[in-house]
Parts: C-alpha cells; structure tokens; sequence
C-alpha cells in the first residue's frame, strides 16, 4: 500500500482566526443562510460528497483514496477532525474538513457543488474554530478563496515555528 503523502509547501497559507474577513457578499449569504449548518458530524458523507466531486477533477484523480478516508475516519474517532457541512433540503452542497491538535488546526479540503458554497464553508468553520481556541488555521497553499478571507502567506520556516509552539504539550 502506497503511503499517504504530506506536503510542506514555502510559502505555507495561514489564518488566525481573529483576523477572518468575511466579505459583504458572503456576509449576506450567511445571514440569509438558506442552509443548515452541521459542525463536525456527518464525516463519512463529507467525505464521499467531496470524493465525489475532486476524484473526477484532471488535476489530482483519485487523491481521496480508500486508506486516506480510513485515516480521516480514525482520527475522527480519536476526536481530532473538525468539519462542517452546508445542507439545504437533506442534501450536502458544501463542506470543509481538517484536524484539530490544541490550538492549531490543519484544513484538508473544502469542495462545493454551489457558488460561493466553498467560501461560505470555509468562513463558518473559521469562525467557529475561533470559538473552540484555535489560534491557527493552516489550508497549505494559496487560493483567491482563503486569501479574500484573511489568510496570509508565512514562510516554512515561520509555519515550523508555529507547530512547533503549538504543538510543545503534544510532543
């Protein structure tokens, strides 16, 4: 079996979450919010729905493989994975998920089969990861998405001194 891969792109792309910026046009979908919010429940569907949607893109076919949902499925288990999804009439539109180690969290993937449904997902568990004391919010690489939103370009090196602060108690 092929390992699972971790990548460490320089520049890394962080938020902390009291610098979110939502913008209008996602503030008013929000308020409007024609969906229902689920944080971290539902996993298996997250990760199907976005299985179903990245598996069949050019650029990365098959990344979510049967040992990779294995994986998010046992660090579920172990109380590590955060996530959120957006359902509008019994259907998953929208989702993002990651894990959660103390104050850092790690994002994985936000997929959506709606426009806007991607920032809309990303900016609630942003929001919501502030609540429950994450102080940074890691999504690897750049995309106009995180940046409108307040997320920052730090160097590999400023990324390893955050992990390594955040992560001291762990380790």
């Amino acid at each position: 079996m092929e390992p699972l891969k971790w990548w460490s792109p320089d520049p890394r792309v962080v938020l902390y979450p009291e610098q979110l910026q939502v913008p209008q046009e996602i503030q008013a979908l929000l308020k409007a919010s024609p969906y229902e919010t689920r944080f971290s429940s539902d996993l298996p569907q997250i990760l199907a729905f976005c299985e179903s949607i990245e598996n069949k893109k050019m650029m990365y076919p098959g990344w979510i493989t049967p040992p990779f949902k294995e994986a998010y499925l046992s660090l579920e288990q172990m109380g590590f994975v955060r996530s959120v999804g957006l359902w509008q009439k019994d259907q998953l539109i929208a989702a993002a998920f990651g894990v959660q180690i103390g104050p850092l969290y790690f994002g994985e993937h936000v997929c959506s089969t709606v426009a806007d449904g991607e920032a809309i997902a990303l900016a609630l568990l942003a929001q919501k990861m502030g609540t429950v004391g994450v102080s940074v919010m890691d999504v690897h690489r750049e995309t106009n998405l995180c940046m409108d939103i307040g997320f920052e370009e730090i160097s590999r090196n400023e990324y390893l001194d955050l992990l390594k602060k955040g992560l001291e108690q762990y380790v």
